[in-house]
């Protein structure tokens, strides 16, 4: 991959990457704020914060496609000496991560629902 296409590829990433941390942020945050509402009393609200929390957490699943996409072009041309691929090192370590964010929120989640 030429140098052009791999800094557009690697600024690519970086936005796709900060907005799906983004949602998972907010997916927190909402959630929390589910959780207070549910201790307030109101159901109603707690549902409604919950159903904007499940929505984030969706919409950054979702961008792991792109992500994906992206880090398998970006590795067929950015092999790093030791042969492992930096981005493909980032996504293991980040995925394990957010996997154990996404299902703690998901258990929250069903507490509250």
């Amino acid at each position: 991959m030429e140098d052009h296409k791999k800094n557009k590829a690697h600024k690519l990433m970086k936005l796709l990457v900060k907005t799906q941390m983004d949602d998972y942020k907010d997916a927190q945050m909402l959630t929390d704020y589910a959780e207070e509402a549910k201790e307030l009393g109101n159901t109603e609200i707690a549902s409604y914060f919950a159903g904007r929390a499940k929505n984030r957490m969706t919409t950054a699943q979702e961008l792991d496609r792109h992500i994906d996409s992206l880090t398998r072009e970006i590795n067929m041309s950015d092999d790093d000496r030791d042969g492992e691929n930096p981005h493909e090192m980032y996504r293991r370590t980040y995925r394990e991560c957010q996997g154990e964010q996404c299902e703690m929120l998901k258990k929250k989640l069903e507490k509250i629902m």
